[in-house]
This record gives structure tokens, sequence and C-alpha cells, in this order.
């Protein structure tokens, strides 16, 4: 099985299980800004990747040495519009739907919702803002009525 994505008419494929829908993808992140009141424009690329380049990244710019399920990058200059990176790792994505028992794309999905509110200057350091945001990052979902 690869875990390496490919574009196939307007999904973005992760497995052989599972695509995800451009549209989804556009809405997920078009809602998350519109509730968090940005009203300026938005590019965002959301990039998939491997554990061992998730891990590389992690120590580069958090400086922890191990794989995540999401990092988030801003270079924007400014607060009028919204130029940034979510980095989802494929491998995280898949192992974690089997450890919470949700699908995969339920899982990106929330983690491309996540990496927004990272956009968005939410933290996850501590054990009540990783809640906090993980919470929030489900209920946005829920609101799209995207289930687990």
């Amino acid at each position: 099985m690869t875990l390496a994505p490919t574009k196939n008419k307007g999904r973005v494929r992760l497995t052989s299980c599972v695509s995800l829908s451009d549209k989804k993808i556009k809405e997920i992140v078009s809602y998350a800004l519109k509730q968090q009141g940005f009203k300026g424009g938005a590019e965002i690329l959301v990039c998939f990747t491997g554990d061992g380049a998730m891990r590389k990244l992690n120590r580069l710019y958090l400086g922890q040495d191990s794989p995540t399920d999401v990092l988030a990058f801003d270079f924007s200059r400014g607060k009028e519009n919204i130029h940034a990176d979510i980095v989802i790792s494929t491998e995280t994505c898949v192992t974690n739907s089997r450890v919470f028992k949700t699908s995969l794309d339920y899982e990106a999905y929330l983690y491309i919702a996540h990496g927004i509110l990272h956009i968005l200057g939410y933290n996850d350091f501590t054990l009540g803002q990783r809640k906090r945001m993980n919470a929030m990052s489900a209920n946005l979902l829920e609101r799209l009525g995207i289930q687990q």
C-alpha cells in the first residue's frame, strides 16, 4: 500500500483506501475561517507526507524528535490575508484512525481543521489547550456533517 498522495479528478488520494474531496477540504477551511471571524483572503496549501519527513519538520521547527499528525506554517505578512501550509502525516493518519476507530477520511479532515486552528493562533502545548483544540476540530467537522 502506498501512502503518497495522488491527484485524481478533484480528490486527493492518501492510500488505496481513501481519497479526500477537494470541495470538502475547501469547505472545512472556509467554515473554520468564517467561524473564527476571519474576513480576509486565504491561500492555504495542504501537504501530505510520511512520518520520516514529518519527524524532520517537527525536529527542525518545534525541537521535537518524533513524527506528529499535523504541522501548520503561517507565512502571512499581516492580518488581512492568510498564506500558510498545513502538513499532514499520512502514516500517523492511518495509525490514529485504527487507534481511535475513525475512518481515514475523517481523521485527515480532522487534521486539516486542527491545522487551520493553528494558523488562526490556537496552540496545543498544554493538555488543556490540546483538549480545547481537539474539541473545536471535532465540533467543526460535526457542524459540516462530517462523521467519524
